[in-house]
């Protein structure tokens, strides 16, 4: 065990890095973990960044690449990402690190992304490990009639939009044990 701790602890970390994707944006990214183990993607959650990354006691034998999507850390906003457009961007990336295949990890946020990945690309996966899949409503078309005009105010109009939050955060707050209290959620 202390060999390998002391393996681990020998890691050279780069955490802010850019590349330039073909239609100049820049995609920030990271490299973790082993640098000869095996190539894994990591797409962070909503909120997060590159920066979210397991413990290094976790990445032995694996090389972590993690990536900022549109508009979060060190990679430039693009007015309407596209789960597609992500895919791409983690393609072009892995290309110019001459690796050609690799695994895909996307926790909540980022879990339609990895999919995404797997469809854009399959013959280059090792793997897809899509976790807590939540993602953008309007590709995903997940949310529909009174949620889509919720997600509108929250965007929008400021005061009336902190009321939505508020309220969905008392909801989720509540446990429906107090006294008097009906729990609705089913």
């Amino acid at each position: 065990m202390l060999v390998e701790a002391t393996a681990v602890s020998c890691w050279k970390r780069r955490s802010d890095m850019d590349f330039a994707l073909p239609d100049n944006r820049v995609l920030g990214w990271a490299d973790y973990g082993d640098p000869a183990g095996v190539p894994v993607v990591y797409l962070h959650g909503t909120p997060g960044s590159r920066l979210s990354r397991p413990d290094d006691a976790a990445l032995v034998g694996v090389r972590l690449m993690t990536v900022d999507r549109p508009g979060y850390g060190r990679s430039t906003p693009v007015r309407r990402p596209t789960l597609l457009g992500v895919a791409d961007a983690v393609g072009a990336l892995m290309a110019s690190l001459g690796i050609e295949r690799f695994g895909v990890v996307g926790f909540s946020g980022g879990a339609p992304y990895a999919v995404a990945c797997g469809a854009r690309f399959p013959q280059r996966l090792t793997g897809v490990v899509a976790a807590g899949f939540t993602g953008p409503y309007r590709e995903l078309r997940t949310v529909r009639g009174w949620q889509r005009l919720q997600a509108w105010t929250v965007c929008n109009i400021p005061g009336l939009g902190r009321r939505h939050v508020t309220r969905a955060a008392a909801w989720y707050a509540e446990d429906g044990t107090a006294p008097g209290s009906v729990d609705s959620r089913g």
